[in-house]
Protein backbone atom coordinates (compact mmCIF):
# COMPACT_ATOMS: atom_id res chain seq x y z
CA UNK A 1 0.00 0.00 0.00
CA UNK A 2 1.48 3.27 -1.00
CA UNK A 3 1.25 6.16 1.45
CA UNK A 4 -1.66 8.70 0.63
CA UNK A 5 -0.36 11.66 -0.51
CA UNK A 6 -1.40 14.49 1.88
CA UNK A 7 -4.98 16.47 0.48
CA UNK A 8 -4.13 19.91 1.59
CA UNK A 9 -1.82 22.45 -0.01
CA UNK A 10 1.61 23.33 1.57
CA UNK A 11 -0.07 26.68 2.73
CA UNK A 12 -2.17 25.07 5.06
CA UNK A 13 0.10 22.55 6.77
CA UNK A 14 2.02 25.80 7.46
CA UNK A 15 -0.56 28.52 7.51
CA UNK A 16 2.21 31.20 8.87
CA UNK A 17 4.47 32.02 6.21
CA UNK A 18 7.65 32.35 8.63
CA UNK A 19 7.23 28.67 9.44
CA UNK A 20 6.05 29.22 13.04
CA UNK A 21 2.98 27.42 14.34
CA UNK A 22 -0.46 28.82 14.42
CA UNK A 23 -1.55 30.39 17.34
CA UNK A 24 -5.23 30.50 16.60
CA UNK A 25 -7.30 28.08 14.77
CA UNK A 26 -10.76 28.99 13.33
CA UNK A 27 -13.65 26.84 12.98
CA UNK A 28 -16.42 27.83 10.79
CA UNK A 29 -19.30 25.35 10.84
CA UNK A 30 -22.01 25.50 8.59
CA UNK A 31 -24.67 23.03 9.06
CA UNK A 32 -26.35 22.34 5.11
CA UNK A 33 -26.18 18.66 6.05
CA UNK A 34 -23.36 17.43 3.62
CA UNK A 35 -19.96 15.40 4.07
CA UNK A 36 -17.92 18.22 3.15
CA UNK A 37 -15.06 20.51 4.54
CA UNK A 38 -13.18 23.32 3.50
CA UNK A 39 -9.92 23.93 4.69
CA UNK A 40 -8.53 27.19 4.18
CA UNK A 41 -6.19 30.29 5.28
CA UNK A 42 -7.54 33.41 6.68
CA UNK A 43 -4.50 35.36 5.53
CA UNK A 44 -5.27 34.34 1.61
CA UNK A 45 -8.59 32.54 1.16
CA UNK A 46 -6.94 30.12 -0.54
CA UNK A 47 -8.06 26.32 0.47
CA UNK A 48 -9.13 23.10 -0.29
CA UNK A 49 -12.36 21.69 -0.63
CA UNK A 50 -12.86 17.92 0.73
CA UNK A 51 -16.24 15.65 -0.36
CA UNK A 52 -16.78 12.18 0.11
CA UNK A 53 -17.64 10.95 -3.23
CA UNK A 54 -21.16 9.62 -4.07
CA UNK A 55 -21.20 6.30 -3.59
CA UNK A 56 -18.00 5.60 -1.82
CA UNK A 57 -19.03 4.55 1.69
CA UNK A 58 -22.11 2.73 0.30
CA UNK A 59 -22.81 -0.84 1.70
CA UNK A 60 -23.32 -4.09 -0.57
CA UNK A 61 -27.27 -5.33 -0.63
CA UNK A 62 -26.34 -8.05 1.39
CA UNK A 63 -24.42 -5.90 3.96
CA UNK A 64 -27.56 -3.41 4.05
CA UNK A 65 -30.06 -6.37 4.70
CA UNK A 66 -28.29 -8.01 7.07
CA UNK A 67 -28.02 -4.45 9.11
CA UNK A 68 -31.30 -3.39 8.95
CA UNK A 69 -32.26 -7.28 10.52
CA UNK A 70 -29.52 -6.33 13.16
CA UNK A 71 -30.92 -3.26 13.98
CA UNK A 72 -34.51 -4.82 14.56
CA UNK A 73 -33.00 -7.54 16.60
CA UNK A 74 -34.48 -10.19 13.74
CA UNK A 75 -30.75 -11.55 12.97
CA UNK A 76 -29.96 -14.93 13.60
CA UNK A 77 -26.01 -15.88 14.90
CA UNK A 78 -25.52 -17.19 11.51
CA UNK A 79 -26.52 -13.57 9.92
CA UNK A 80 -24.26 -11.66 13.27
CA UNK A 81 -21.46 -13.68 12.37
CA UNK A 82 -21.77 -12.60 8.43
CA UNK A 83 -22.28 -8.99 9.06
CA UNK A 84 -19.34 -9.05 11.13
CA UNK A 85 -17.30 -10.36 8.48
CA UNK A 86 -18.69 -8.24 5.89
CA UNK A 87 -18.22 -5.51 8.46
CA UNK A 88 -14.79 -5.66 8.79
CA UNK A 89 -13.57 -6.82 5.34
CA UNK A 90 -15.62 -3.09 3.90
CA UNK A 91 -13.34 -0.80 7.16
CA UNK A 92 -9.90 -2.90 5.71
CA UNK A 93 -11.46 -1.92 2.14
CA UNK A 94 -11.65 1.54 2.63
CA UNK A 95 -8.52 1.81 5.07
CA UNK A 96 -6.72 0.32 2.67
CA UNK A 97 -8.21 2.16 -0.67
CA UNK A 98 -6.51 5.83 -1.69
CA UNK A 99 -8.24 8.99 -0.99
CA UNK A 100 -8.90 9.90 -4.15
CA UNK A 101 -11.23 6.50 -4.37
CA UNK A 102 -13.07 8.02 -1.40
CA UNK A 103 -12.85 11.85 -1.82
CA UNK A 104 -12.89 14.73 -4.38
CA UNK A 105 -10.37 16.86 -3.38
CA UNK A 106 -10.59 20.68 -5.62
CA UNK A 107 -8.52 24.14 -4.54
CA UNK A 108 -11.60 26.75 -3.50
CA UNK A 109 -10.73 30.69 -3.25
CA UNK A 110 -13.12 30.27 0.37
CA UNK A 111 -15.43 33.26 2.01
CA UNK A 112 -14.64 33.58 5.23
CA UNK A 113 -16.58 35.48 7.60
CA UNK A 114 -14.64 38.05 9.64
CA UNK A 115 -13.02 37.53 12.61
CA UNK A 116 -14.95 36.47 15.85
CA UNK A 117 -15.57 39.25 18.66
CA UNK A 118 -13.83 37.58 21.53
CA UNK A 119 -15.57 38.85 25.05
CA UNK A 120 -15.06 37.81 28.19
CA UNK A 121 -16.53 34.88 29.86
CA UNK A 122 -18.85 35.18 32.76
CA UNK A 123 -20.09 31.80 34.97
CA UNK A 124 -23.94 31.13 33.98
CA UNK A 125 -26.04 32.03 37.41
CA UNK A 126 -27.57 28.63 36.81
CA UNK A 127 -25.36 25.92 35.63
CA UNK A 128 -22.35 28.11 36.54
CA UNK A 129 -20.46 27.24 33.68
CA UNK A 130 -18.56 29.66 31.58
CA UNK A 131 -20.06 31.69 29.01
CA UNK A 132 -19.21 34.80 26.74
CA UNK A 133 -20.82 37.88 28.34
CA UNK A 134 -22.27 38.99 25.05
CA UNK A 135 -23.87 35.10 24.39
CA UNK A 136 -25.62 35.19 27.75
CA UNK A 137 -29.19 36.36 27.99
CA UNK A 138 -30.23 38.84 31.12
CA UNK A 139 -33.57 37.59 33.33
CA UNK A 140 -34.45 39.60 36.45
CA UNK A 141 -31.78 39.58 38.28
CA UNK A 142 -29.74 36.47 36.69
CA UNK A 143 -27.52 35.76 33.47
CA UNK A 144 -28.06 33.10 31.90
CA UNK A 145 -26.36 31.39 29.67
CA UNK A 146 -28.95 30.46 26.43
CA UNK A 147 -29.33 26.42 26.91
CA UNK A 148 -30.32 27.59 30.57
CA UNK A 149 -32.53 30.20 29.35
CA UNK A 150 -33.87 27.70 26.61
CA UNK A 151 -32.48 29.70 23.55
CA UNK A 152 -30.81 28.52 21.12
CA UNK A 153 -27.99 30.70 19.21
CA UNK A 154 -30.65 33.02 17.42
CA UNK A 155 -33.59 32.72 19.48
CA UNK A 156 -35.34 30.27 17.06
CA UNK A 157 -37.45 27.64 18.48
CA UNK A 158 -36.41 25.00 14.85
CA UNK A 159 -33.12 24.53 13.92
CA UNK A 160 -31.99 26.30 10.70
CA UNK A 161 -28.70 26.63 8.87
CA UNK A 162 -26.47 28.40 11.31
CA UNK A 163 -22.69 29.64 11.05
CA UNK A 164 -20.74 29.20 14.29
CA UNK A 165 -17.41 30.90 14.81
CA UNK A 166 -14.89 29.49 17.08
CA UNK A 167 -11.26 30.54 18.11
CA UNK A 168 -8.87 28.95 20.43
CA UNK A 169 -5.91 29.31 21.44
CA UNK A 170 -3.33 26.34 20.86
CA UNK A 171 -0.84 24.92 23.27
Amino acid sequence: MTPAKPPFPAMLRHPNPRGKPATKTVFVFRDYGKMVRTLASRQTGEGVRVSLKPGSMAPSETRSELLRKVRAGEADENQLRRFDELHQKRSMDILECGQDDLFDIRTVDADLPPKAVIDKSLPCDRCGERTMASRMVETGSNRLCRDCAGQDEYGLSEPVGRIFVWAAARG
